[in-house]
């Protein structure tokens, strides 16, 4: 895919480094919807039996809700 379609942006903020994390087709299609995806993409990040309120798992921000080809949220169904 070109563009953004397709990309997660995986930002450390202790570094400054930045790396692009890429979406299969199949992993978009099976988990449409940002909610569904980004709850996928913590499952495969995160270790198992990840203790929720560790300060080991640093900042985890799912921005899949709302993006680039949605609709603006001044429908009101928030």
């Amino acid at each position: 895919m070109k563009g953004i379609l397709g990309k997660l942006l995986d930002i450390d903020l202790t570094s400054g480094k930045t790396s692009e994390i890429g979406i299969a087709d199949e992993t978009a299609r099976k988990y449409l919807g940002g909610r569904g995806l980004g709850a996928r993409l913590l499952f495969d990040l995160l270790p198992a039996k990840t203790d929720p309120l560790s300060a080991d798992i640093g900042f985890a921000m799912e921005c899949f809700e709302k993006g680039l080809l949605t609709p603006d949220s001044s429908t009101g169904w928030n």
